[in-house]
Order: C-alpha cells, then structure tokens, then sequence
C-alpha cells in the first residue's frame, strides 16, 4: 500500500511532499496522504533494516499507517478516499480543535457538556486532552477553560475531527470498506476507538468520528510487556505523549535517529551531488530532545542526543562539503543550534552541550572553508512554535512569554527567513556568525 502515491499516479503527492506549495499541501486531502506515506516509509525501512515490530499504534491518522503496515489495509486508494470524505465534512461544517492543557480529562468533559458542539475527542495523556469544537464556539469554550484554571490552546486542524462533524464522513468510508479486501493482521495493533488489538474492521470507519483514547493505548500496551518505542512520521509529538504517560519507564526513539546512520549520509551526498550536478546550501536542522536533570540523565539519553545533534552536523558537513567546495556562487553551510547552547536550560546538559558545540563547529568551519568561498554560519532560535514545544511544560511557556520582549513564540517563518538571507549573495560576507532569534529572550 502507498505505492501508487510514490509514484504519483493518485494526485501527485510524493510530487507535492517534494515541491510544494506549502498552502497546497497543508489541505486536508493532501496533508493526510503525505503525512501517511512518511509513516509508512519510515516503517517499512525500519523493517528492511531488521527491526522488527511485536506491535504497532497510531493517533489518528497513524492508525491508518499502523493498519497498512500490518497489512490490515492494502488498498492504495483508502487514503485518498479517507480524506477526501474528511475535506467534505470540513467544508461542510465549519470546526477547530484546541488542546486543552492544566485540567483533567475528567473535568474537561465536565466544561464540554456546557456546551451544545463541544466534545472530547483525543485522550492524550494526563495533561492533555482535545476537543473539538464549531468554530464559533472556540473564544467562548477558551474562556471557560480558563476560568476553571486551565489553558486552551488552537490545534492545526482544518475541522472538527473526531466528533459528530465527522459522521457523514465516517459513514462513506465504512461503505468503501465493504468494496475491499482487508487483510489479518500480521501484528496486533491497538484500536484508537477500544484501546485494544483490533477484532472488527468497523473499528476503521467508527474511528473517524469517535474519541482516540491514546493515554489508554499506551498504558495497554505497556501492560501487555512493551517497553520500546519507535515513533514513525513527522515531529515528535507521539514521542512526547508518550513520555508523559509512562515517564522513564520505557525507551522512546524516532524512526529518523535509527535510519539516518552515517554511510547513508555519504551515499545520499553523492547521489544528490550527482543528480543535481552539485549543491550549493547545506541547512543542518535535525535535532532531538531528551530532557531530564544532569544528577538523572541516562548515558542514553545524553549520547542519542549528541549523536543527532552534534555527531549528525559534522557527518553532513563533512560528506557534503566537496561539492559545496564546488559551487559555482560560493556555498553555504547553515546549522542550526539554539540559545539553550548560548545560556543553558535547565534540565537539557545534552542538549546544550550538542548546540554550543554545533556553535563551535560553525567557527572552525568557516576559517576552513573561508579560502573556497564557502560561508558557514549557525541560528540560534529561541522558542518556536513547533511540535517540539508543544509538549513543554506551561510553566517554561508563562515564563518565555513574561521575560520575552516580544511577547509571543517565534514562527518557523522568523527562522526560515533568516536561512534564506544567510544562504543568498548577499550574505556572501557573513561567515563564522551566530544569529540569535529569540524576540529578546537572552538580552
């Protein structure tokens, strides 16, 4: 499953996940395909890599994911069908979603049923729960949500999924279901809709328009002896949740940290070098979190860090630095560190120690690559509005927003704005430099 849409035969989306636009890809009908074959992929690697699954779950759209690679689902046009019926409903009913942090899911449930189209619908873990809502109901329902101590803040969501809204939707896809052959599971996967293995194929169509109980999910798989696991798909937010609900009793790695080893890296430089004749800019942005006090880091979690963070830009520079040598215009190599390299954070001796040293590197580089014209520069961003803040705790929220001097959390765009003038011709004279975003946080 997923094969038709690599290949672009069901509306272009590996196209769409390459080239944009941004607006266009971000529709629901677009997003939930590329957001599901990005899953997939990872899954399947992981697979063909020898690591081998005893279970699967996903959030939402993931169980779709999860289904597939189980072999539950194998009909390519599932996906499309899924969201197309989603869209319509979005269009059809105006919704949003917010997450509701600070309160329990049980008086949460209490606020919902003051309202006529306010409903509970993802149980994510202690801390959080989402709910779905009209759209002109989201002030109103916001303001009780903090009058009763808690915080509401706005999902990116184009409707109100997982609640009524979805009823029609949920209606045509359990009649597409009836026109495919659904396989057995090869693994058990955990239903968003029971919390348990699925043993009914109306759990997929029920799901749409139901409550994910994703905290139960875990807890269940965890009772059933899981102890690791490995979030595939884009951001961290899964991984997040998870560390929520089951602490420091489990491991939790992403699929990227597993798959991207250094002779990919090598072998993806000469490809890349190859096919389009060479390369010019070099953005090092992956980067991953495993907060916890020094006095009760784990080995692990300190050297997951520093290999990602730190190991992972020298391994890109180093493969990708002769054909920038080779530019035409001049190269440019990009890293992107953070201020918790520059003032430390609390909690993050990995994680500082990799940015500063990303910091560090930057200057080495730039007085070695300065003699071919190529510039090397690092961005030290503040707090952004990414899923890996989301799950931060609110008390480091209330503080950036008090001791910022621009009074909000900064935007991908603030970053990527920043990337792009250091990467133009008119940063030709910038190299060695660290540009601090962070709306005043560290003056």
């Amino acid at each position: 499953m997923g094969g038709e849409l690599f290949a672009g035969k069901s509306g272009g989306i590996y196209d769409l996940m390459k080239n944009g636009p941004a607006e266009e890809l971000n529709k629901t009908l677009n997003a939930q395909q590329a957001i599901f074959l990005h899953g997939l992929a990872e899954a399947e690697a992981l697979k063909r890599k020898g690591i081998k699954a005893d279970c699967a779950a996903g959030l939402s759209l993931g169980e779709i994911t999860a289904l597939a690679f189980a072999g539950v689902l194998k009909d390519d046009g599932f996906v499309r069908v899924r969201a197309e019926a989603m869209q319509a409903c979005c269009e059809k009913n105006r919704g949003a979603m917010l997450a509701v942090i600070k309160l329990s899911p049980e008086k949460v449930i209490s606020l919902c049923k003051q309202f006529k189209e306010v409903w509970p619908v993802n149980f994510n873990s202690p801390e959080q729960t989402v709910c779905s809502c009209s759209a002109d109901i989201v002030d109103a329902f916001s303001d009780a949500v903090a009058s009763a101590g808690g915080r509401a803040l706005k999902v990116k969501a184009n409707g109100a999924f997982h609640s009524p809204h979805m009823n029609e939707a949920s209606k045509t896809v359990a009649e597409y279901l009836t026109s495919i052959k659904l396989g057995k599971p090869e693994i058990p996967v955990f239903s968003n809709v029971t919390a348990r293995p699925f043993d009914n194929s109306a759990l997929i169509s029920k799901q749409i328009s139901s409550p994910v109980l994703w905290q139960q999910i875990i807890e269940n798989m965890i009772k059933d002896g899981v102890d690791s696991f490995i979030e595939c798909g884009p951001g961290t937010v899964l991984s997040g949740l998870v560390k929520k609900i089951a602490g420091e009793n489990v491991q939790i790695q992403k699929a990227e940290e597993l798959l991207w080893a250094k002779d990919q890296v090598a072998a993806t430089a000469q490809k890349i070098a190859g096919d389009f004749g060479g390369v010019d800019v070099l953005v090092n942005n992956a980067g991953i979190t495993r907060d916890n006090l020094a006095i009760r880091m784990s080995e692990t979690e300190f050297d997951e860090v520093i290999a990602v963070n730190l190991k992972g830009v020298f391994n890109c520079c180093k493969h990708f630095m002769r054909a920038i040598m080779k530019s035409s215009g001049g190269g440019r190599i990009i890293n992107i560190s953070s201020i918790s390299g520059i003032s430390g954070t609390a909690g993050q001796a990995n994680y500082a120690a990799s940015k500063a040293g990303v910091i560090a590197m930057t200057k080495v580089l730039a007085r070695e690559l300065g003699g071919k014209g190529v510039t090397v520069n690092a961005i030290a961003p503040g707090f952004i509005d990414t899923d890996m803040t989301v799950g931060l705790d609110e008390s480091i929220k209330e503080h950036v927003l008090k001791t910022a001097v621009i009074k909000r959390f900064g935007k991908v765009g603030d970053i990527a704005s920043a990337v792009s003038f250091l990467a133009s011709p008119e940063a030709g004279y910038i190299t060695g430099q660290t540009l601090v975003i962070d709306g005043g946080l560290t003056l």
